[in-house]
């Protein structure tokens, strides 16, 4: 039985000819071998069921130039974690209100990206063409404006 306990980082890992084509960048999950990075920067991943025995090489069970071309450049799903599908309750709760539209302005909840009608944001009414000479609405301290007779 394999102890992958023993897969230690920078071991040389060799094929069945004992010929070393990969270093040990470290174990990824449980059952995956990061290995460190290629001459041209790229890192290598390989499954732990490829590996016969561990001594101060990590031996595995095919050539080298097979295991170049049937490993990774990307870590298995399995060594990532689960799905995010997988994640529990709470991710199914946020997915089902995406999906239903909460959270969307509807008929329960005001639109806040529109000014409300009775609120003038463009400029004062008494400063717009086509408003000149009319009220500008109530002055300030909140009482209308009382008209004053034309003859006083």
């Amino acid at each position: 039985m394999l102890n992958a306990n023993q897969i230690k980082p920078n071991t040389p890992v060799v094929c069945s000819n004992d010929v070393q084509f990969a270093v040990v960048d470290h174990l990824e999950g449980s059952d995956t071998i990061k290995l460190a990075r290629d001459a041209t920067g790229t890192h290598h991943y390989i499954p732990l069921s490829w590996v016969r025995t561990v001594d101060d090489k990590v031996h595995v069970d095919r050539p080298g130039d097979q295991a170049m071309r049937e490993w990774k450049t990307s870590p298995p799903a399995a060594a990532l974690g689960p799905a995010p599908s997988k994640m529990g309750d709470a991710s199914k709760r946020v997915d089902a209100a995406q999906a239903s539209g909460a959270g969307k302005p509807g008929a329960d909840k005001p639109r806040t990206d529109k000014p409300d009608a009775d609120v003038d944001t463009d400029k004062s009414r008494a400063g717009r063409a086509g408003d000149a000479g009319k009220p500008a609405g109530k002055p300030p301290g909140g009482k209308p404006a009382t008209p004053t007779p034309a003859g006083k």
